[in-house]
């Protein structure tokens, strides 16, 4: 986190403001994810403030960035206000891998709030754009997918979406997003 704040103090003194908001973005990421929410939403929302003057990609990614920070720190319906306007941004802009990153981001939200059904609905529509980007985000749509279908007692289906998700995961050699994964497979099992 340092560095991306001695990123932006220097983007600030150049007067880079797309790109002072962009590093605000990532710092306001990484601060949701550690539970520092105060200091994240403050920073996600310089990021909107200074990505945000027109309509853009940047100003596409910097709402992403707060959508993400908003749903870490809880605050659900926002979030996904958030997601569900840049997700139709994304589109025009034909921007592929953050299509499906933010409709991953959707039904994530939606799980976190117990709405299963539309937590398949958001996934199931993200997964034809993760799998042609591939890796991580298909890994993440897929896990999304398989842990909702969990939760509905669409076992079968779930078990293959969540050992597709693990085999990307263990390909990456993401082990933390791997042994999440292995966990609801073992529920899924039960």
């Amino acid at each position: 986190m340092a560095c991306l704040e001695e990123a932006a103090a220097l983007f600030h003194r150049l007067g880079d403001e797309n790109a002072e908001g962009l590093v605000l973005g990532e710092l306001a990421f990484n601060q949701a994810q550690l539970g520092l929410h105060r200091q994240a939403r403050a920073a996600a929302g310089r990021c909107v403030e200074l990505t945000g003057r027109q309509v853009s990609i940047s100003a596409s990614v910097g709402r992403y960035y707060l959508a993400r920070v908003l749903h870490l720190c809880g605050d659900l319906e926002p979030a996904l206000a958030q997601a569900a306007d840049v997700l139709e941004r994304f589109r025009a802009f034909g921007m592929l891998a953050f299509e499906a990153a933010t409709g991953s981001l959707i039904a994530r939200i939606h799980l976190a709030a117990g709405r299963d059904r539309a937590a398949v609905r958001a996934a199931e529509e993200a997964l034809p754009q993760a799998r042609q980007v591939g890796g991580l985000l298909e890994g993440a749509v897929l896990r999304a997918l398989g842990e909702a279908l969990t939760r509905l007692r669409h076992t079968d289906r779930a078990r293959i979406c969540l050992q597709q998700a693990l085999g990307h995961f263990r390909q990456l050699e993401l082990t933390g997003e791997a042994a999440e994964v292995e966990e609801l497979l073992l529920r899924a099992s039960a």
